[in-house]
């Protein structure tokens, strides 16, 4: 096969430098300017030896029921130094030009025409049989070039689909985001007119009720699960508490640094006003998913366009707590420690919360 090749190569340098070596039919031609134009006569035979060149095929369509035409413009191809041009128009007779050659850079041709007389006819045979090897060249090179287009086309078939599915998607995804927006905003006026009227009735109530509600609505304690465990078994041990009423109690935020909650009048109500606590706490869950859920939904709603809401200053610190809080109840049973820095110790980000919130969540979930 190798010699095969190279005795193949050795034809098409002989037909070369027979052929387009003569300095009379070497010609150039400026960037932008046509070799020739589809269906001019043409009785040249190019070599390209510099530069390259640009195929455009005008194709001309009429249409009977609307007496319309129309007229598209497809680029054929593209060729360069040792390529050939106008094959077949010269070697078929019909010596007119399929396309248009437009010089897509400086060009320096080498041309043979209908006059040219066979070099060493004897030996070699006719011009035609001479130049059989750069018909096959041609032949091989249109192939390719049609393998080409046929893969450039496909990718951009697959790339067209591809941004139909998002583009559907998109609309998609924007109805259904406008639908559950509407019911997030239920919820959330809802959940903020539930909060005002407990906050009213249970003003007026026990003031222990009151408290711990209010407690609740701060959410959980951000110690870690061994601090809790730990707060829970001295709070068993020292006050009496049941095994369930203490876990609750050491949820509370900072409930070791509150005296007034530790006190013996406020301890005898607790188990019947823990309730509260967690009525309260549950709403402040309720707040909280409700707004990452609006924030969820906003950037499905901007689906496809890039547009983020990311702004200075986010913490860091408040998107972990935030994150942890919304998948705990798929936590339960999981012994794990979150020990986090003081909030005011971690300087502002450049983010959207809602995507942090997300990726701790993903992360949360998978490990």
């Amino acid at each position: 096969m190798i010699i095969e090749q190279e005795e193949f190569q050795k034809k098409l340098k002989r037909i070369n430098l027979a052929y387009f070596s003569d300095p009379d039919r070497i010609i150039a031609i400026s960037k932008g300017n046509s070799v020739v134009r589809q269906g001019e006569q043409n009785k040249r035979l190019y070599l390209i030896l510099s530069g390259s060149v640009v195929s455009y095929r005008h194709v001309v369509k009429e249409d009977p029921e609307t007496a319309s035409t129309s007229h598209k413009i497809y680029k054929a191809f593209r060729a360069g130094p040792g390529d050939y041009l106008g094959v077949q128009s010269f070697f078929s007779g019909w010596f007119r030009s399929s396309s248009d050659l437009i010089a897509e850079t400086d060009l320096e041709l080498a041309y043979i025409d209908t006059a040219t007389p066979a070099v060493d006819e004897e030996r070699y045979g006719t011009l035609l049989e001479q130049f059989v090897p750069a018909i096959v060249h041609e032949l091989a090179a249109r192939n390719t070039r049609v393998f080409d287009r046929t893969a450039e086309k496909e990718e951009a078939l697959r790339m067209l689909h591809r941004s139909e599915m998002a583009a559907t998607l998109g609309q998609l995804s924007a109805g259904i985001a406008h639908e559950l927006n509407n019911s997030l905003g239920v919820l959330s006026r809802k959940t903020d007119f539930v909060l005002e009227s407990l906050d009213n009735m249970f003003r007026q109530e026990n003031a222990f009720r009151y408290t711990l509600y209010n407690k609740g609505l701060e959410g959980s304690s951000s110690a870690s699960t061994s601090e809790q465990r730990r707060l829970a078994r001295q709070f068993e041990k020292n006050y009496g508490l049941s095994q369930d009423v203490a876990k609750a109690l050491a949820l509370i935020p900072d409930i070791q640094n509150q005296p007034e909650l530790l006190d013996k009048p406020f301890l005898s109500q607790l188990e019947q006003n823990l309730p509260y606590w967690e009525l309260g706490h549950d709403l402040h869950d309720m707040k909280l998913a409700v707004r990452h859920a609006t924030a969820i939904v906003r950037s499905v709603r901007l689906l496809g366009g890039g547009n983020t809401r990311r702004e200075e200053g986010v913490n860091v610190t408040d998107s972990l707590t935030e994150a942890v809080a919304l998948v705990k109840s798929s936590l339960r049973g999981v012994d794990f420690e979150m020990v986090l820095p003081p909030r005011d110790s971690v300087p502002g980000i450049f983010a959207d919360m809602t995507e942090l919130v997300q990726i701790w969540i993903n992360l949360l979930q998978n490990a």
